[in-house]
């Protein structure tokens, strides 16, 4: 997944909790056991996540916890991994982000966010 940008998607500083969606691929046989589709990350429900820094090259953010502004959004992805779930997530005030276009190849590019931390709350699907 890769966030891309246009030249006034600028570097912002959350000033509140934002609240977005981000898929996850489970295991039929461990229902503990979550990861993030592309990186294979191991994460946690309940556990805040932080990298040192956002990787941008061009107008693009390859390196950051990429995340959907909306559900519906997040839904689409989900449906192209087996085994996937649909958590909500809090980029934490204070956190470094960036917003904009999810690059996808099936639909209208929907918004979404570039992190340097990220917090997951509750699978809801």
């Amino acid at each position: 997944m890769c966030l891309k940008l246009k030249w006034w998607n600028r570097k912002r500083i959350a000033t509140k909790d934002i609240v977005v969606y981000k898929v996850v691929v489970g295991s039929y046989s461990n229902p503990d056991f979550l990861q993030t589709p592309y990186q294979r990350n191991c994460v946690s429900i309940g556990k805040t996540y932080s990298i040192s820094k956002i990787i941008k090259y061009n107008q693009s953010i390859y390196e950051g916890f990429h995340s959907f502004e909306r559900e519906k959004d997040a839904r689409e992805l989900a449906d192209e991994f087996v085994a996937s779930k649909i958590v909500i997530c809090i980029i934490p005030k204070g956190s470094i982000y960036y917003k904009g276009r999810v690059w996808r190849y099936k639909s209208i590019d929907p918004i979404g966010y570039a992190s340097d931390s990220i917090k997951y709350v509750k699978i809801i699907i």
